[in-house]
């Protein structure tokens, strides 16, 4: 489980903060976006400095999480293709995943994530039997919320994490909850 909190301090530029109960992780972070229209094409940068705790000596480490993502505008008013690339300061890493929103109705869309993991396959987990992250995702927006419910082979949240890969292929369901409060 993982609670979250976004803010929109100027345009195209946000800060947030959360903290992961399970792993024992939080964050803060800083998101700059630009778009350019006329290539299809919005951008985000974004560094995060996080914290996590180990279970085998309750020892806290601290470093950077530095991520570029690239989306594009909605292709036929339908599709919105997506990939991000990070590295892990901690670990030493790099990572990239891919995504795909598919708009099926104004609040009602079908979301894919795939990662697919570079280099060593035993960075984040427990065991050296890693496979590639992939998940699935209904999104239903109603009245400044939307809820996702998902399926994919591990229950880990956030790029850091996933870029590492899941331990197998076993099928996990899970959902999300983000609500958008305006002033």
């Amino acid at each position: 489980m993982k609670l979250g909190l976004r803010y929109i301090v100027l345009p195209k530029l946000e800060v947030g903060t959360s903290w992961q109960f399970l792993k024992k992780e939080y964050n803060f972070d800083a998101a700059y976006s630009l778009f350019f229209p006329e290539l299809f094409l919005r951008t985000q940068a974004l560094i995060q400095f996080f914290g996590v705790r180990h279970t085998q000596d309750l020892a806290w480490d601290y470093n950077f999480l530095y991520q570029l993502n690239f989306q594009s505008e909605p292709i036929a008013g339908v599709f919105l293709p997506a990939i991000d690339g990070a590295y892990d300061g901690l670990n030493k890493r790099a990572g990239i995943g891919t995504g795909l929103d598919i708009v099926l109705m104004p609040n009602l869309d079908l979301l894919g994530e795939y990662y697919p993991v570079i280099g060593k396959r035993d960075t984040l987990q427990e065991t050296g039997n890693v496979v590639n992250y992939i998940q699935g995702a209904i999104k239903v927006t109603v009245g400044g919320h939307q809820f996702m419910f998902m399926v994919g082979n591990f229950y880990d949240i956030g790029m850091r994490r996933l870029m590492a890969g899941a331990p197998s292929n076993r099928i996990y369901y899970g959902f999300n909850i983000f609500r958008l409060f305006s002033f």
